[in-house]
């Protein structure tokens, strides 16, 4: 079924029902799709609400522009702090959709191509002089139409009296046990990303300082409230834990991550094993766990990642489709640049959050930069979770803002965003 058709149907069944009546809450639903050969890329923006029963059609045309010159702007403003506001991106990205759902409570964002690498809360509205997250509207991403749900799934809350949560972080890398400690002025901007060139030059991966007190703080929260967990951290953060795992509740992983679109970095002459490389992405997107550096430094590297089995301490994104994630709730990967991937027409696009969904995952926060160690710590283990345990519901917005108050750069709360049911 062509998208556009499949966006009329699932949307029309989820919000035409209540259109005309008599509501306390007025929703809609945005759907992007990106379209058209390379050279003339448009995006169109399919808007349908609950209270009408006429879509609407936003066109953006410049999508060349759109991916390239005002995504590289986005970008080099909120991939670290430059003490400056981007006052261009709102105008680019949004303001036209946004003309279009004024006086709507909430919005579910359907994203495709380049908005998938955008959080549309750090978009700042210079006519406001406001971040969008500070604007009452909710907009709640959702990777499919299919994920929104009734009022009645929307209000169940999570439950995880029946199941339990397996927490991972703070690998050894090398194997050996000396201590990251976060004391330093240098652990505040530290980053989770791993840099795949700077390894294959210095053959280090750095212990993350906020890791392990990260893991073992939710373990405390989630113990005070009864909830079982089964926590690897240091030597027991392995891949074969995680690929031992059985439908948790919630799977957290705190450690590295990469993606790259540089086939070269794997493998310069074989023009077979190239091609794979080139032809799948999951192969390219990985999670380092204990034990990684043997296996990084080994001249066996890239074929260690074709092979799906091979217990190497990198997790790709081919692997975690295998895993058995049937009934999980929610992933969350504290790591950077997990949200990234492969740009696919019709596809989405290729990394952990299509990967752990198509494992069986019902909602994956992720990263769409490199969040500091530090900031990414204290976003999910001082507000995220708590909130959650609280609540029962996850609510990334309130937790956004909560950071927001004390790093007001995009660059710290803005990284991480949800996709999902």
């Amino acid at each position: 079924m062509p998208k556009i058709l499949l966006v009329f149907c699932l949307f029309f069944g989820f919000l035409l029902p209540h259109a005309g009546k008599t509501q306390t809450s007025r929703k809609c639903a945005v759907e992007m799709v990106r379209f058209g050969p390379k050279d003339t890329t448009k995006y169109n923006a399919i808007i349908i609400k609950s209270d009408t029963q006429d879509p609407e059609l936003v066109t953006l045309p410049d999508g060349n522009k759109i991916e390239n010159e005002y995504y590289t702007h986005y970008y080099r403003h909120v991939r670290k702090d430059t003490n400056a506001i981007d006052t261009k991106s709102y105008k680019h990205f949004w303001k036209p959709i946004a003309d279009k759902i004024q006086g709507y409570d909430t919005v579910y964002f359907s994203a495709d191509g380049i908005y998938n690498l955008l959080n549309i809360y750090t978009l700042y509205d210079t006519e406001k002089k406001a971040y969008l997250i500070d604007k009452p509207q909710v907009i709640l991403s959702v990777g499919n139409l299919k994920d929104i749900k009734t009022k009645e799934q929307r209000n169940k809350k999570l439950s995880f009296e029946d199941s339990y949560v397996a927490l991972v972080g703070d690998p050894l890398y090398d194997g050996n046990s000396l201590p990251a400690i976060a004391t330093s002025t240098e652990s505040a901007s530290q980053s989770r990303a791993f840099d795949l060139t700077s390894f294959l030059k210095n053959g280090k991966v750095q212990r993350l300082k906020y890791s392990k007190i990260e893991i073992e703080t939710l373990e405390k929260l989630f113990k005070n409230k009864g909830t079982k967990t089964a926590i690897f951290i240091e030597k027991t953060a392995t891949e074969q834990a995680i690929k031992n795992l059985k439908s948790p509740a919630i799977l957290h992983i705190s450690t590295h991550g990469f993606f790259t679109s540089d086939t070269s970095k794997f493998v310069k002459d074989d023009l077979y094993i190239k091609k794979i490389y080139q032809e799948n992405p999951f192969m390219r997107c990985g999670l380092l766990l204990a034990n990684c550096e043997s296996a990084i430094k080994s001249s066996a590297f890239r074929d260690s990642l074709l092979q799906v089995g091979l217990e190497d301490g990198i997790l790709t994104a081919q692997e975690i489709v295998t895993l058995d994630l049937e009934g999980t709730k929610l992933v969350t990967l504290s790591a950077c640049e997990t949200g990234k991937g492969e740009r696919m027409v019709g596809e989405g696009v290729y990394n952990f959050q299509r990967a752990f969904q198509e494992a069986g995952a019902e909602r994956v926060i992720m990263s769409l930069w490199q969040v500091p160690d530090l900031q990414a710590s204290l976003f999910m283990r001082e507000y995220l979770y708590p909130k959650l345990l609280k609540e029962s519901k996850i609510n990334m917005k309130s937790a956004q803002k909560n950071v927001k108050q004390e790093f007001p750069h995009p660059f710290y709360w803005g990284g991480f965003v949800m996709i999902g049911e």
